[in-house]
């Protein structure tokens, strides 16, 4: 069974295969390189030293793709797909609301959590944001590369629904198919170690109520997991009120990267209440104003808080 050992989260990730390192350390760019590929994008003169800088991380980065190859046989394209496309919901219980909110901007969802049972999963069959299951599959934790997290000796579970919107809902209800991945991993861990191994990220990310259940630290732990993918952030964040609230302890210092666009009613589960979730999108680079009617054009109706500052949000629960 293959593991990731987290080793100072700030520089890099190791691949472990029984206790033996297989796969070199994966780095992210430094301020340099980053400088020099601008440098490079404005026809600037390039210093010899940073153009070889440079040369060598994309060398490693090749390095580090043929080294995961090697481990996990050739990548299924139809998950790669999958994953360069989809929502990303830790802590996720079997919360349909992002289903109903995202579906348009992605039909493609990975929830993680647990805390449920895969018998839970399996007989969850009707949607009620109106889609019913059209097939079902069991899948091996290693169909999805899953690295089970060190020292849980609970065995995970990989589910794949396959949701076909009902007849009587129009196209404007949303997608005609709705594909839901549900794994029974750690939500930091499965971040990790689907995403991040593979320099993906997902185009969105939901944090809404991880419960009161979830490990110490938690929330620190999925934005160093977040900040370490080195494909950036996620374009779209998907939030409750306490989640962009400091003064709480699901408080997610990455919110500070993105800017509203709309948020609607949502039930919390922290106290049994309707609360809200707001959809935000990351603020490097900004969508131009053309993209954002796109999106929003795209979003089921809410209420628009376009660039509203979070402390409009923060309520303490």
């Amino acid at each position: 069974m293959y593991r990731i050992r987290e080793s100072r989260p700030s520089q890099h990730y190791e691949i472990i295969d029984n206790n033996e390192q297989v796969v070199g350390k994966l780095t992210r760019m430094n301020n340099q390189i980053l400088k020099l590929r601008l440098n490079q994008n404005n026809n600037e003169p390039v210093p010899e030293d940073l153009r070889m800088l440079i040369e060598d991380a994309d060398g490693r980065f090749e390095t580090l793709m043929q080294a995961i190859i090697a481990i996990t046989g050739e990548l299924n394209l139809q998950l790669a797909d999958f994953l360069n496309n989809s929502v990303y919901y830790p802590c996720s219980g079997l919360h349909e609301k992002p289903l109903e909110i995202l579906g348009s901007l992605s039909p493609n969802f990975l929830y993680a959590d647990n805390g449920v049972d895969f018998e839970n999963v399996q007989n969850n069959k009707r949607l009620s944001c109106g889609y019913c299951r059209i097939n079902f599959e069991d899948l091996e934790p290693t169909d999805l590369h899953l690295i089970e997290k060190r020292g849980d000796e609970r065995a995970t579970f990989v589910a794949l629904s396959h949701f076909e919107r009902l007849s009587e809902n129009s196209d404007e209800h949303g997608p005609n198919q709705i594909h839901l991945v549900f794994t029974g991993g750690e939500g930091v861990n499965t971040y990790a170690t689907v995403y991040n191994i593979r320099v993906v990220a997902p185009t969105c990310l939901v944090h809404i109520c991880p419960g009161q259940g979830f490990v110490e630290n938690y929330c620190e732990n999925l934005a160093l997991a977040m900040e370490e993918n080195l494909e950036g952030l996620p374009k779209y964040l998907l939030i409750d009120e306490a989640g962009c609230n400091a003064d709480t302890q699901y408080y997610l210092r990455t919110v500070e990267s993105y800017t509203p666009l709309r948020y609607w009613n949502c039930y919390n589960g922290i106290d049994e209440r309707e609360g809200i979730c707001i959809l935000a999108v990351r603020q490097q680079p900004a969508p131009t104003e053309g993209e954002l009617e796109v999106i929003l054009e795209k979003l089921p109706d809410g209420t628009d808080c376009i660039g509203k500052p979070w402390t409009d949000f923060q309520e303490i629960l």
